[in-house]
């Protein structure tokens, strides 16, 4: 188990060991997407619970391109102070913390976003049953671009040790690269190259706003697990695209909304199921030049210091463990290795879809 506590580093970001808490929406800001007590709250008790790095609840980055309700903001100036109180709260307790940024294109919700129109890459919705995206202009598209290079500013502005590029899970950067959601036919769309386009540039205005020595990372599905969708062959070249690129460490993950069973947050019966994002993860870690994050179902430290032991994977992300027990970590840094004891039930997202914010349904009646 020593091994999983080691220091390492992301980029310049030296981290006190390899847990990292994977970027969970939390439904707690107010509808503008400001911070709010609730949020400080919830990351302050995070913040003691002795992670390596926390990653915050993904933040649009765009009017238009805002999702659920509760979701945190980061397209305008008026957001930092909110930010800043945030960050300064998660250091106060000696923890590191990363904003998630995003767009999320199809999954845009007009309901949250004071009725703005949905765009994305193609005329098609992102889930069976919601209403169909526009297809974005090129204009639209470099604007998109431009708003991720300014929310990047305002998250460094704001303090934060990293930034992470969400690229996964049908929102836009994922959509772009999946033939299921981009069938354009410009410079944009069609090969896997042209594909990878708008996450490449979301990435270089990034790098630009922030400098060469500040930590970006990236969310990235390796596969979408759809009939038509973003395949791991691609999804590993996509991996070390950006790696050339420059960026300093990646998240594999997988699935959409439309995925079923093999969607992201997965129900895992035993240890067996753990991990299941391995394979992925292995390959890019051999493909690319950047440590590697593992999320997917991890529950029982044995198998992580196994797998960290035979692959190299650098870092082990968890969200719904760390929803029952934010002091996991501690626990386990204590000693006490028994596995984490999330069920993986999802009853969590439901209380957030319920608008009551997110908690464990099994420890709290």
């Amino acid at each position: 188990m020593k091994k999983l506590f080691e220091k390492t580093r992301i980029g310049p970001l030296e981290l006190p060991n390899r847990f990292v808490r994977s970027a969970t929406w939390m439904g707690m800001a107010d509808p503008d997407g400001s911070c709010n007590n609730a949020v400080l709250n919830c990351y302050d008790v995070l913040a003691g619970g002795g992670i390596g790095l926390i990653i915050t609840g993904f933040a649009f980055v765009s009017r238009e391109g805002q999702g659920p309700e509760g979701q945190l903001g980061i397209y305008d100036g008026f957001l930092v102070d909110g930010l800043r109180r945030l960050v300064l709260k998660v250091h106060e307790k000696g923890a590191k913390i990363a904003v998630q940024i995003v767009h999320c294109g199809a999954h845009s919700k007009p309901e949250n976003n004071t009725g703005l129109e949905v765009i994305g890459p193609s005329d098609r919705s992102a889930k069976k049953d919601s209403p169909a995206a526009r297809a974005m202009t090129i204009q639209e598209i470099t604007r998109v671009v431009d708003d991720f290079g300014a929310a990047a500013e305002r998250a460094k502005d704001a303090g934060f040790d990293a930034i992470q590029l969400h690229f996964a899970h049908g929102y836009l950067g994922s959509q772009f690269l999946s033939p299921h959601y981009n069938m354009r036919e410009d410079r944009y769309g069609g090969s896997f190259e042209n594909r990878c386009r708008f996450p490449l540039e979301v990435y270089e205005k990034v790098r630009q706003a922030v400098g060469d020595s500040y930590p970006v990372m990236a969310k990235m599905n390796i596969e979408d697990f759809l009939d038509d969708g973003l395949i791991r062959e691609h999804g590993i070249r996509g991996a070390s695209l950006l790696s050339d690129a420059g960026l300093d460490a990646i998240e594999v993950s997988g699935g959409t909304a439309d995925s079923g069973k093999l969607g992201p947050a997965r129900k895992i019966k035993d240890e067996r199921e753990e991990a299941y994002f391995l394979e992925s993860a292995a390959a890019v870690k051999k493909a690319a030049r950047m440590p590697v994050m593992l999320v997917g179902g991890l529950r029982t430290p044995s198998k992580m210091a196994r797998i960290q032991n035979e692959t190299g994977i650098d870092c082990f992300s968890m969200s719904r463990p760390l929803i029952r027990e934010p002091h996991l970590i501690n626990r386990w840094n204590s000693g006490d290795f028994t596995k984490a004891e999330c069920v993986s039930c999802s009853g969590c997202f439901l209380s957030v879809k319920q608008g009551k914010g997110i908690f464990c349904l099994k420890t709290r009646k």
